[in-house]
């Protein structure tokens, strides 16, 4: 039996460049995820990265970044096939809890990149672009 997939939308107010920066880069997941290895499977510059997991989980991991207004949608996936759990159940509450980790991190790129502007103001950046 496959396991879920976890799919992840959060919106940043900050400029692309900054967002890909702190969202694509290997140190950042290696510090989010220390039981993971990332290996770069395609770089999309711009557009994000796709990595393929192993150690807890194998499968891939995918940022894709999609303009939008004066920020960026980060579009973050987690594809696991396997884990070094044993057991269905105990398979499901990792990929459950790297999925609940995962929006947490996000949550903080979030706030790090926005930090001083107001809701409902544009980006203190240069806009969505780069």
């Amino acid at each position: 039996m496959s396991l879920p997939q976890i799919a992840d939308e959060t919106f940043v107010s900050a400029p692309l460049v900054a967002v890909r920066r702190a969202v694509c880069d290997e140190r950042t997941w290696a510090r989010w995820f220390p039981r993971l290895r990332l290996r770069c499977v395609r770089d999309r510059g711009r557009e994000g990265k796709r990595w393929e997991l192993g150690g807890e989980l194998a499968g891939t991991a995918e940022i894709w970044l999609e303009l939008f207004g004066d920020g960026v949608i980060v579009h973050a996936y987690l594809r696991p096939e396997s884990t070094v759990e044993r057991g269905r159940r105990a398979q499901l509450r990792l990929v459950g809890a790297y999925g609940l980790s995962l929006k947490a991190h996000l949550r903080e790129v979030k706030d790090e990149l926005e930090l001083g502007r107001r809701p409902g103001e544009p980006s203190l950046g240069s806009g969505g672009g780069e």
